[in-house]
């Protein structure tokens, strides 16, 4: 039986991301879509801008409130990957906006889809031979 420490490995995938982030000849950005109100689902997003930034890269919390609707959701979406690197949803959504998940997902540029939530992202994930594989 083998025992894998995970935190050596994590620790060199780290800093060759640092290195890689820092050799960049611009400051890369990636926004986070935080769609509900959920604690453990604001203290995940928060510790993701928090790594994000340890490692060079700017990152953007993008909140919204329970009164937001799915084409508010989808024009900022339109609207922030204009200036973004990458996008992620924190899942879950607001209960009334569960129907609407797809939709919301999906309206994400597939060049933009850091987790390969929207369908043809996951469609390339599964048919092409040399895919983009998810950050998560």
């Amino acid at each position: 039986m083998y025992i894998i420490k995970g935190k050596p490995i994590s620790n060199r995938i780290e800093q060759s991301l640092k290195l890689y982030f820092k050799n960049l000849n611009f400051v890369p950005t990636i926004s986070i879509f935080l769609i509900n109100d959920d604690e453990p689902s604001i203290r995940y997003t928060n510790l993701k801008k928090k790594k994000s930034e340890e490692l060079g890269v700017k990152c953007e919390i993008v909140s919204f409130d329970r009164t937001v609707n799915k084409n508010n959701i989808i024009n900022t979406i339109k609207n922030v990957s204009k200036h973004t690197d990458g996008i992620v949803i924190q899942l879950p959504l607001f209960e009334n906006l569960k129907n609407f998940r797809n939709e919301i997902l999906n309206s994400i540029p597939e060049d933009l889809d850091i987790d390969c939530l929207s369908e043809k992202t996951l469609a390339k994930i599964l048919t092409e031979d040399d895919p983009i594989l998810p950050a998560s």
